[in-house]
């Protein structure tokens, strides 16, 4: 068994599309070529997969096959993912493959960028994604029109899972008690269609809801749900094009890229401009200004204005609230400017990045970034016998400059390792052990959760000031804290330590920015052998 696990291969094969949806078909073979799980690709999930290095690759069509056939595992025999063969130990099957391919166990972050795809009559389609693997969430979508509507279920491990026909049929029998969505108006450019459409279930006779869409062709772009009659479909229009126009990325636009931003302009520029002779109104030009309004929390709120100046920058005003009572508004505004093919910081993203001096002039507890810092080897290696693989003297004062007067997170064998506690730092101490079995010393608390760290670490940061939360090691706290970590500094040595027994945990490097901190790899010599290295700072991706 062990020698056909190794021995089988991940294959895309490109077929020609028979649904109106592009895909391709991803299928795992044993050494003898027989079949063990296919399943269709849409094409996005291809160039994500085509992106990654091999071992990576082959991981992630692992997970998602091992998706693929969870969703089918209560289908009848053979008509599901896996074929008849091997349905009932497809699952097995792939996760040895991993293993016994030296690829590590499924984590969930395996799961985490994967959308696996199934198809119904005409142009139905379900989108089916895993937080872990086991636990299943299908989205139902399908097109009347130019209008998409969609339906959500989720199931767990013990639940039985009903055929993606018998989803959609369920969900049309019960249309008469749920939101009935039907276009009222369409307005098209080209493969632009604007739409809007209205509840007209027996339920929303009072107040019914409304739906404002942008498709391009087949795909929904953008959408907005509102209350019928609150918002014109060509106040929409205007709406959509200004936030585009001037470079917004919050709302309903948030996810929109480059290459759909420029396409949904020039529809609105044609539609609003040409047709209906309103040309006054979709002109980008010195002076047009669009403000939005949001929250950041419970507690903060924004509006943003955005304006296009005469040498074609950007200008954006941030000004962010907080109501004390009911008679006292705090308020703070600030300035930024980009080039226009930039696109100016989202409120998040500013707030975070003047944090300090925001939350200050607010008066409200300050948001902390949890980073974390590593030096690894080109697989991942950490340590061996808890000691260090390598030890350069440059990347050593590199962490003690990032981590000086901040609240460092470690496991107890980390700490154990240190001679010394680390100065001017909070060292933060997370042991499955009593607390009280531990010698206090100064600079040192000993915790038992990962909630009550970081509780620490807030104290600390909201006391003696800063920003950031330093997670130094090892393995089992870094895979604790990975999923929360707003940046990732890791040295990578180039080269590879056999007998590395702690390994920093896989990660996702596309859902990443990385900063590469040298032009050129650094050298340093162990035990008289020359070895390389560079420095990268990942910051994760808004």
């Amino acid at each position: 068994m062990s020698k056909q696990i190794q021995d089988m291969v991940f294959e895309i094969k490109f077929e020609d599309s028979v649904t109106g949806v592009d895909y391709r078909m991803l299928t795992l073979v044993n050494d003898e070529g027989h079949l063990i799980v296919e399943h269709p690709v849409a094409i996005n999930t291809v160039n994500y997969l085509l992106s990654l290095d091999t071992d990576e690759r082959n991981k992630a069509c692992a997970a998602y096959l091992a998706i693929a056939f969870n969703y089918t595992r209560d289908y009848p025999e053979g008509t599901g993912a896996a074929t008849a063969e091997y349905a009932r130990s497809a699952w097995v099957c792939l996760e040895q493959y991993v293993v016994e391919s030296g690829l590590g166990e499924f984590t969930d972050e395996d799961f985490a960028n994967l959308t696996v795809i199934d198809f119904y009559e005409g142009r139905a389609v379900a989108s089916i994604t895993s937080p872990n693997g086991s636990e299943v969430v299908i989205t139902l979508r399908r097109q009347n029109g130019q209008l998409w509507t969609e339906h959500v279920r989720h199931f767990t491990d013990e639940d039985t899972i009903p055929t993606i026909q018998e989803l959609f049929q369920e969900w049309e029998d019960a249309a008469n008690s749920r939101l009935q969505i039907e276009p009222a108006a369409v307005m098209s450019f080209g493969d632009v269609n604007f739409v809007y459409a209205v509840d007209t279930s027996e339920a929303a006779r009072v107040r019914r809801e409304a739906l404002l869409q942008i498709t391009i062709g087949d795909r929904l772009i953008v959408e907005q749900r509102i209350f019928e009659g609150s918002k014109p479909i060509l106040y929409f229009i205007l709406e959509v094009f200004n936030m585009l126009a001037l470079r917004f990325r919050i709302g309903s636009v948030a996810s929109v890229n480059e290459e759909d931003r420029v396409t949904i302009l020039n529809a609105v520029v044609g539609l609003i401009g040409g047709h209906l002779g309103m040309s006054e109104h979709v002109q980008i030009e010195a002076g047009m200004v669009y403000a939005h309004e949001g929250s950041i929390d419970d507690h903060v709120t924004y509006a943003i204005t955005h304006e296009l100046t005469a040498d074609n920058l950007i200008k954006a005003t941030y000004r962010f609230m907080r109501m004390v009572d009911d008679t006292m508004r705090r308020s703070i505004e600030m300035v930024d400017q980009v080039e226009y093919l930039e696109y100016p910081m989202t409120p998040l993203e500013f707030y975070n990045a003047f944090q300090v001096d925001i939350s200050r002039e607010l008066g409200v507890a300050r948001r902390f970034d949890i980073a974390m810092i590593a030096a690894i080897d080109n697989a991942s290696g950490l340590g061996k016998d808890n000691e260090l693989l390598f030890r350069i003297k440059e990347d050593m004062m590199y962490f003690k400059q990032s981590t000086l007067h901040s609240p460092v997170i470690m496991g107890r064998k980390t700490y154990d390792s240190l001679p010394n506690p680390l100065v001017d730092r909070l060292n933060i101490v997370i042991t499955s052990q009593p607390i009280k079995d531990h010698t206090t010393k100064s600079g040192v608390v000993f915790v038992n959760s990962k909630e009550e760290a970081l509780s620490k670490a807030v104290n600390y940061l909201t006391e003696n000031g800063g920003d950031k939360i330093w997670i130094i090691g090892g393995a089992q706290i870094y895979a604790m804290f990975l999923p929360d970590a707003a940046e990732l500094h890791l040295t990578v040595i180039h080269a590879e330590r056999e007998d590395a027994d702690t390994f920093f945990p896989e990660f996702n490097h596309n859902a990443w920015d990385a900063e590469v901190l040298f032009d050129e790899p650094q050298l340093t010599s162990r035990e008289g052998e020359d070895i390389s290295y560079n420095r990268f700072i990942m910051r994760r991706k808004a």
